[in-house]
C-alpha cells in the first residue's frame, strides 16, 4: 500500500517511520563525515550524499 493511499493512524504511522529512516541516514552519513579529514574525496561524497538528502527530505 502507497503512503498516499493510507489514512488516519495508519498514514501517521507511516510518516514517522520515514521520518526516522531519513534522520537515521542523515546521521549515519553525518558520523561517516566526521570520520574524515580534509578535502578528500570520501568526504566530498559523503557531503554531496548529506546536501541532497537532507534538501529532499526538507522538499518533502
Amino acid at each position: 500500500m502507497h503512503p498516499e493511499t493510507l489514512t488516519g493512524a495508519a498514514a501517521m504511522t507511516t510518516i514517522y517511520i520515514e521520518l526516522k529512516t531519513d534522520h537515521d541516514r542523515h546521521r549515519d552519513l553525518l558520523k561517516k563525515l566526521a570520520s574524515t579529514q580534509g578535502d578528500s574525496g570520501e568526504r566530498r561524497k559523503l557531503w554531496q550524499a548529506f546536501c541532497y538528502d537532507a534538501a529532499a527530505h526538507a522538499a518533502a
